[in-house]
C-alpha cells in the first residue's frame, strides 16, 4: 500500500508540481512553504500568557498570565495561536479565509496540533472561529 501512495503522490507532483502556499513558488512538497515565506513567518511559541497565549519577550516563573488577561480575564480558560498576524501570515491566512485555498488546510492543521498539543489533553472542547454568516 505504501508503494502504491508513493507513486500515486509520485504522479500527481509530476502533474501539478508541489507550490508554496503563500507565493506559489516551486517547493520540495505539496503543503509546503519555499524559504523566504518560511523566514517570514513568525510562529508563537514559548514563553507566552498561560491564558490567551500572547507570547513574552522571557520566561517567568508559573504559569504568568499577561496584563490583559489580569485586567479583563477572558470567559474561556485557554487558548493559542499558531502564528503573529503579521505580514508575513496575512496572506496566508487571508487567501485560506476569504481565497478558498483550503489545499492548505493540512499544513495548518499540523501546525495547530502542535501549538495546540499542551491544551488537548484535557480540552473539553476545540471550536474554530467561523466567519460571520454576512461574510460567508
Amino acid at each position: 500500500m505504501a508503494l502504491l501512495q508513493r507513486l500515486a503522490t509520485g504522479v500527481l507532483d509530476a502533474l501539478l508540481p508541489p507550490r508554496c502556499l503563500c507565493c506559489g513558488g516551486a517547493v520540495d512538497r505539496q503543503g509546503g512553504l519555499c524559504a523566504p515565506c518560511w523566514s517570514g513567518l513568525t510562529f508563537i511559541a514559548p514563553p507566552l500568557c498561560a491564558g490567551c497565549g500572547t507570547p513574552f519577550d522571557f520566561a517567568l516563573e508559573g504559569e504568568p498570565l499577561c496584563a490583559a488577561c489580569i485586567a479583563e480575564p477572558p470567559v474561556y480558560a485557554r487558548a493559542r495561536a499558531v502564528l503573529a498576524y503579521d505580514d508575513g501570515s496575512r496572506p496566508l491566512l487571508l487567501g485560506f479565509k476569504h481565497g478558498d485555498r483550503i489545499h492548505a488546510a493540512g499544513a495548518y492543521g499540523a501546525w495547530l496540533a502542535r501549538a495546540g498539543a499542551e491544551l488537548l489533553a484535557d480540552a473539553d472542547l476545540l471550536a474554530p472561529v467561523p466567519l460571520h454568516r454576512l461574510r460567508l
